[in-house]
């Protein structure tokens, strides 16, 4: 029996989340489905593309600071940019003629990438092969998407005209959609929830009472360097307790000029272990007593998963919210510990650091089966 064909879009501008988790669900239905993943972002070469999956990369496309598209690695006008992904994301759906085409976030974010992705949702309406077109959604929106009305309206129009179904990678019984997204009823594909998407399943606990690293991490880093040089700072004046050894992981996208920096300011401190980017940072979190970070969805489900003691530091500012609010949730069921390290002293994060040392997280747990569920809602729909 011939396979049947995915064509999986991801637009990923300034962290790599979006991409990591495509790539957990593009490995899962790879095992029943043909999959072709398209990315639209600059690839971040620490992470491994998924066996079985044919990888697409279009000219990549970023966001800058003022929160404008910018080209990577280019010095044609965005506007060109956007031209040509526009004509090679057609070409490719003419060619591979796919039975599902999923788009990451969009319609409920990215509405910048509309040029081009609307056409091709208009050839799929007006084709003769009915090509089921599916939302790839993370549990909690943006205000900036919800709290606009334009953004409201374009992404329920756009769903209710071309969407067959939406996929919401979250636990109906932890975190509902209408929480984030109030207009919910006006919605008339079917919204179904898959678990939260890891790539862990949950772990044994672990006595960590003879470790003394705590890891320090902040997902892709390309916005981490304030973060991380105020923890790094604090560890270096005030320490985390007796013995304590810190484990920097940069992240892949850490500006280079940061990084060196970064360096500068360690000056080959035998208690700080600095990494530009690693692998697989669960496995630096077995033989960790602690782990701060930033609170993005991937980090979050792998920080549950591994049962390690977790101090979290969502990102936030007057657009981004959506971390703080998962983050709140987490906390209140004794599943992590959170600080907001931009609002407090140096002396004041060493002090909730060394409290946190103390944290055992509690085992209530959530659905993060969502790639394997993922999967078989996908077979159930071409059923």
């Amino acid at each position: 029996m011939t396979q049947k064909k995915i064509l999986f879009y991801c637009q990923h501008s300034i962290g790599v989340g979006h991409l990591v988790r495509s790539f957990t669900l593009v490995s899962s239905l790879s095992k029943s489905f043909q999959v072709s993943l398209i990315s639209g972002g600059q690839f971040p070469q620490a992470i491994s593309i998924p066996e079985g999956v044919e990888f697409i990369q279009l000219p990549p496309i970023g966001v800058n600071q003022n929160n404008c598209l910018e080209a990577i690695g280019s010095d044609e006008p965005v506007h060109q940019i956007m031209k040509q992904r526009q004509k090679i994301l057609i070409n490719i759906y003419k060619k591979l003629n796919p039975d599902f085409f999923i788009t990451e976030f969009f319609p409920f974010g990215k509405i910048q990438f509309m040029g081009e992705l609307i056409p091709v949702l208009r050839l799929i309406k007006n084709a003769e092969k009915h090509t089921r077109v599916v939302c790839s959604l993370r549990d909690v929106l943006e205000p900036s998407f919800t709290d606009g009305k334009l953004g409201q309206d374009f992404g329920i129009k756009i769903i209710n005209e071309h969407y067959d179904a939406i996929l919401v990678h979250g636990d109906k019984d932890f975190i509902t959609l209408d929480k984030s997204f109030p207009k919910i009823e006006r919605i008339n594909a079917p919204i179904f929830y898959t678990g939260y998407v890891s790539k862990l399943s949950y772990q044994p606990d672990l006595n960590r009472e003879g470790f003394s690293e705590i890891v320090l991490s902040a997902g892709g880093g390309k916005i981490a360097h304030p973060f991380v040089t105020k923890i790094v700072n604090s560890f270096i004046r005030y320490g985390f307790g007796e013995n304590t050894q810190l484990r920097i992981i940069a992240g892949p996208m850490y500006p280079l000029d940061q990084f060196k920096e970064l360096e500068n300011s360690i000056n080959n401190r035998r208690n700080i272990t600095l990494h530009f980017s690693v692998r697989n940072i669960s496995e630096y979190w077995k033989n960790a007593k602690l782990s701060i970070s930033f609170g993005g969805y991937n980090t979050l489900m792998e920080l549950i998963s591994s049962r390690i003691p977790a101090l979290v530091c969502p990102y936030r500012n007057e657009t981004n919210s959506e971390q703080e609010f998962r983050s709140s949730i987490l906390e209140q069921k004794g599943l992590i510990k959170m600080m907001f390290y931009e609002d407090i002293s140096e002396k004041e994060i060493a002090q909730m650091v060394v409290k946190a040392l103390s944290f055992a997280p509690s085992h209530e747990k959530i659905n993060i089966a969502g790639a394997r569920q993922t999967r078989k809602i996908l077979q159930q729909l071409v059923q």
